[in-house]
């Protein structure tokens, strides 16, 4: 379970953070050495947000995890905030540091899809400690459990951002930026009629998406390449069947779809193509697949008809196996 799970009830999509020092009762600016709890105030780009951030404080000029004081003691656990409405609407764990430079690294989850986006995506956290090199850790993929399982869960909406301040004496203004992309699917037939009512379940798998995003950069880890497994819903009325927007890391040039529908029967058919789009930081891609009676053939079938989100639509052709 990753530790942005309690804050995921917000959302967080390309936010500025602006931030001062608290003043000492007097007035006047608190001397070095002086711990200090910056004072957080969020904007999206466009307007204000609600959401989850983790805050970094690294060594200026490096990746050199620094730490977070609790408890007037130096700690390895980061600064973590919820906020809604462009508010704090609680300091889990509030950011207090000694006045100095430092080297801010901004980790944060988006739900700007709330209600639109799959719920069930994990991650595997990295490693923290103090004076670690923030550079050598990533978050990476979760394998699904089973052994003769190699596919993997979609992630969370992850945002990321890094920078220098100068705490004590400057306020803070930085955009995060989303580093993950966006995938939906809906599965239909060529003639707009029900699906086939022998199908019990659906999923869809993506291929060649980055293993991880290293922690200190936001960028992508790429090799080994893995497929991220996702399931498709049918509707009420049984003509589509699709998915919650789920969350990738980004993937390579070309990534291959494959749609597999289990029968009652136990059977499956399986439909494969390649995205003629690559799915990148930022960018969220539909596709809608037709395909014809699921009991026409096994070698030929169907085709595929395919911010601030990217959003990208394109039209390929599968085949059925």
């Amino acid at each position: 379970m990753s530790k942005f799970t309690l804050p995921l009830l917000f959302s967080l999509a390309g936010v500025a953070l602006l931030s001062g020092c608290k003043k000492e009762s007097n007035g006047s600016t608190p001397e070095p050495g002086t711990l200090v709890t910056p004072r957080i105030a969020a904007l999206e780009e466009t307007s204000s947000f609600s959401g989850a951030l983790e805050i970094y404080p690294c060594k200026a000029g490096t990746t050199l995890y620094f730490g977070n004081y609790h408890n007037s003691q130096l700690s390895f656990v980061d600064a973590m905030y919820t906020i809604a409405n462009g508010d704090v609407s609680s300091a889990l764990r509030p950011m207090t540091l000694p006045i100095g430079e430092y080297n801010m690294i901004y980790w944060g989850v988006s739900q700007a899809q709330q209600g639109e986006s799959y719920a069930a995506g994990a991650v595997r956290d990295p490693s923290i400690s103090l004076n670690q090199d923030l550079s050598t850790q990533s978050y990476t993929l979760r394998k699904y459990s089973g052994n003769d399982d190699t596919t993997y869960y979609p992630v969370y909406d992850f945002v990321f951002a890094t920078q220098p301040v100068d705490v004590g004496s400057q306020d803070i203004a930085v955009t995060l930026h989303r580093v993950v992309a966006g995938l939906s699917v809906v599965l239909q037939k060529d003639d707009n009629t029900q699906l086939d009512s022998e199908i019990a379940s659906i999923n869809a798998m993506v291929g060649g998406v980055s293993n991880g995003l290293n922690f200190a950069t936001g960028e992508a880890t790429g090799q080994p390449w893995r497929t991220v497994r996702f399931p498709l819903s049918l509707s009420d009325d049984n003509i589509t069947a699709s998915n919650p927007v789920v969350l990738l890391f980004p993937t390579t040039e070309n990534p291959p779809l494959k749609v597999v529908l289990t029968l009652k029967d136990g059977t499956t058919r399986t439909y494969r193509s390649t995205l003629a789009n690559t799915l990148s930081a930022n960018t969220k891609l539909t596709v809608t697949i037709n395909i014809g009676t699921i009991f026409d053939s096994e070698t030929e079938a169907g085709g595929f008809e395919v911010n601030q989100w990217d959003e990208k639509t394109e039209t390929i052709t599968p085949t059925a196996e």
